[in-house]
C-alpha cells in the first residue's frame, strides 16, 4: 500500500537549543523560533519538544502558536544500564500535570526510571534506544540515525506487538543550518541527516519497511500525536484567607501613631481606597498577604531593605510594611506598580541580608509546603565574546583579527531592544566588522549563534509560591529548582517573589551600627551623604558602584535626595539607550 508522500507528517520528537549536553556545552543548533519556522515550512500540524528536560516548553508553545502548529510536550530520560551504557528513551504528555510529576520524579537522584515508566500514567512512552521490556513503553520509534538501530527497532516492535512511529533525528532545524551546528558543537556530526525531514525525505531512509509497513507507521505517528495534550496548564490565582482592608487599616493606625505619616488626610484616604479597589479587582489580595507575612517574619530576624522598584509607589505596600517609603511625599505612581490594563502579577523586589536570605526560602517552604515552593531557574545564553572565540577556534580565524573585532564590538544590556543583536550590528555597522566578514565569510555564523541557550542555573532571587504542588505546572529538579525562567513562570501565572540577597545589608548587619527601625528612619536631607557622592566615593554604595551610575553622578552636583533618585532612574537600559 503506497502512501502520498506529499502529506505533512507530525514531528513527534524535536530537539531544540534546550538539549544541553552538559553544564558548559550544547549539542544542538536549534533556536525554538527557527525550529517553528522549519516546521511551518514542512506543513506540520503538530510537533513535540523532547529535550533532556522541560526548560523549553513555554517557549516552544509560544513559538508554535505563531504558526498555528499544535505544540506537544515531552522529554528524554537516560536509562543507566548495568554495563555503564546510558541510552535514552523519551515520553510525551497526554496529561500535562502527570508529565511534570513524572519528569520531577525522574530528576531525583537514584530514581528507578524503569519502575517510573512502568507505573506512571498520563504519558506516552517511547522505547528509544533504551527500553526492551514491553511494560515500560507504548511505542517503538524509528529514526534515520542507524540502519542497525532501525533493524533492532523493527524486530522489537514485531516481538512485542507495539506500534512503530517515525521521527527525524534533528540536531538542527534545516539542512542549511549544518554549518552553524558544526560551529556550536565543535565540529562533530553524523553521516545521516540531522535536520527535520518530510515524509518524502524519510521514505528512502527506511528501506527496511515495505509500503504497507511504512503507511502503518505514519498512521501510528498521527495516532500518537492525537493522544497528546497540546495545552500548557496555567496556575489559578493563589488564594489565602485574609482581610486586606483590615490589614491596611491596622497599618494606617501604626504609621500615624508612629509619626511616619504626620496626618491622615483625604488625599491619603482616597489613595488607599483606590489602591485597595484595584488590588481587589485584580484578585491580587493573596499576593500581598504572602509578601507582607514574609517580610514581617524576616524583619524579626535580619535587616530587610526599605523597598525599591515600582512597589515603592504603593501606599498599601507602605501600610503593610512591605516597603518603608511613603509614596505621596515623593509623588510616586501606583499605576507603575499595578497596571489596570494588564493581567500580570505585580513585581515586588525585596532585599534581605545576603547572609540570611536562605532562611527566608526555608520559611516559605515550611509555611506553604515544600512541594508548593520552588526556586526559579535561569537559562544562560551565548554572549558575543564567547561566540567570537568559538567561531574563531572552530574555523581557525586569525587571532589578531578576532581580537581587533572585539575593540569595536557593539554591546547592549539585557533591557535594550537590540539585545541579542550585538554581533549582527558589529558586522554590518562598523567598518572593521564589514571588512572582517568580507575576508572571512564564515564569520556570518556569529550572528546566528548569539543568544543561543547554553546551560541553566538558578535565578538569583526568584521564588515561586503556589496553592498546589509546583510540579503540576513544570518540572522541579534537584534542589527544588523549577525548570522555568522568570518570563516562563509569569506566562504560567505562577506567583513569583524576588527575594534578593544584598551584600550591603549583610555588611551593615555585621557592623551592628544600626537597627532596622533606625535604618528606615534615616533622614533624606543629610548634607554629609550628598558630599560622599560629590567626592566620588562610590565604593560600597548600593546601585552606585556601576559604571553608568558613576558616569552620570560625576557630571552633576548632588544637592538633594531627589537628584540621587533621578540618577538611579536615568542609569537604566531604556533611558541610556
Amino acid at each position: 500500500m503506497a502512501i502520498d508522500l506529499t502529506q505533512p507528517l507530525t514531528q513527534l520528537r524535536c530537539k531544540t537549543e534546550f538539549s544541553f549536553r552538559d553544564g558548559r556545552n550544547i549539542q544542538t543548533f536549534a533556536p525554538v523560533g527557527r525550529m517553528a519556522a522549519a516546521l511551518a515550512d514542512l506543513g506540520c500540524p503538530a510537533a513535540g519538544i523532547v529535550d533532556g528536560g522541560t526548560w523549553g516548553h513555554v517557549k516552544w508553545a509560544r513559538a508554535l502558536e505563531k504558526h498555528a502548529i499544535a505544540p506537544l510536550f515531552g522529554r528524554e530520560v537516560t536509562v543507566v544500564q548495568d554495563n555503564g551504557n546510558k541510552p535514552k528513551a523519551w515520553v510525551l504528555g497526554s496529561d500535562m500535570a502527570a508529565l511534570y510529576r513524572f519528569s520531577t520524579a525522574a530528576c531525583r537522584e537514584g530514581a528507578d526510571l524503569l519502575e517510573l515508566l512502568r507505573s506512571s500514567t498520563g504519558i506516552l512512552r517511547f522505547a528509544g534506544a533504551a527500553l526492551t521490556d514491553p511494560d515500560t513503553f507504548d511505542y517503538v520509534d524509528l529514526n534515520p540515525a542507524s540502519p542497525l538501530a532501525q533493524r533492532e527497532a523493527i524486530r522489537l516492535a514485531a516481538h512485542t506487538g507495539k506500534p512503530l512511529v517515525l521521527t527525524s533525528d534533528n540536531a538542527y532545524a534545516k539542512a542549511t543550518d549544518h554549518a552553524a551546528f558544526m560551529a556550536i558543537s565543535g565540529g562533530r556530526s553524523k553521516v545521516t541527516p540531522q535536520h527535520l525531514l518530510s515524509l518524502a525525505e524519510l521514505r528512502p531512509l527506511f528501506r527496511q519497511l515495505d509500503d504497507t509497513q511504512f503507511a502503518a507507521a505514519v498512521a501510528n505517528t498521527r495516532e500518537a500525536a492525537s493522544r497528546c495534550d497540546s495545552v500548557l496548564r496555567k496556575a489559578p490565582m493563589i488564594h489565602f484567607a485574609g482581610d486586606l482592608p483590615a490589614q491596611a487599616a491596622q497599618g494606617k493606625a501604626y504609621r500615624v501613631s508612629a509619626g511616619h505619616i504626620p496626618a491622615w488626610t483625604d488625599e491619603y484616604e482616597a489613595r488607599m481606597q483606590r489602591e485597595l479597589a484595584a488590588i481587589a479587582g485584580k484578585g491580587f489580595e493573596s499576593y500581598f498577604f504572602v509578601v507582607a507575612d514574609m517580610i514581617a517574619w524576616a524583619k524579626q530576624r535580619m535587616l530587610v531593605g526599605p523597598g525599591r522598584g515600582s512597589s515603592a509607589g504603593s501606599l498599601v505596600c507602605y501600610l503593610l510594611g512591605i516597603t518603608e517609603v511613603d509614596p505621596l511625599p515623593h509623588k510616586l505612581l501606583f499605576e507603575r506598580f499595578i497596571d489596570l490594563t494588564r493581567a500580570d502579577l505585580p513585581d515586588i523586589d525585596v532585599d534581605f541580608s545576603d547572609r540570611k536570605r536562605e532562611l527566608v526560602f526555608d520559611y516559605l517552604s515550611d509555611k506553604y509546603g515544600r512541594d508548593c515552593v520552588a526556586r526559579i531557574g535561569n537559562i544562560n545564553t551565548m554572549k558575543p565574546r564567547t561566540v567570537m572565540g568559538k567561531i574563531g577556534e572552530v574555523f581557525g580565524l586569525p587571532h589578531g583579527e578576532v581580537f581587533g573585532l572585539l575593540n569595536v564590538l557593539v554591546e547592549y544590556s539585557s533591557g535594550d531592544a537590540r539585545y541579542g543583536k550585538a554581533l549582527e550590528d558589529t558586522l554590518t555597522q562598523t567598518d572593521l566588522g564589514r571588512k572582517f566578514v568580507a575576508a572571512h565569510p564564515e564569520a556570518e555564523l556569529m550572528r546566528e549563534l548569539e543568544n543561543h541557550a547554553t546551560h541553566t542555573g538558578v535565578h538569583a532571587a526568584g521564588v515561586i509560591v503556589s496553592n498546589v504542588p509546583v510540579n503540576e505546572y513544570c518540572t522541579v529538579g534537584d534542589g527544588g529548582v523549577a525548570q522555568l525562567d522568570k518570563p516562563d513562570s509569569e506566562y504560567l501565572n505562577l506567583l513569583k517573589i524576588d527575594a534578593l540577597g544584598l551584600s550591603t545589608l549583610g555588611v551593615i548587619e555585621d557592623a551592628g551600627v544600626v537597627t532596622g527601625e533606625e535604618l528606615y528612619a534615616l533622614k533624606l536631607d543629610d548634607p554629609k551623604v550628598f558630599q560622599i557622592f560629590n567626592d566620588r566615593k562610590f565604593a560600597g554604595v548600593f546601585q552606585f558602584e556601576g559604571a553608568s551610575q558613576r558616569s552620570i553622578t560625576t557630571q552633576i552636583e548632588i544637592r538633594s535626595f531627589q537628584e540621587i533618585d533621578h540618577v538611579t532612574a536615568l542609569a537604566r537600559p531604556g533611558p541610556l539607550g
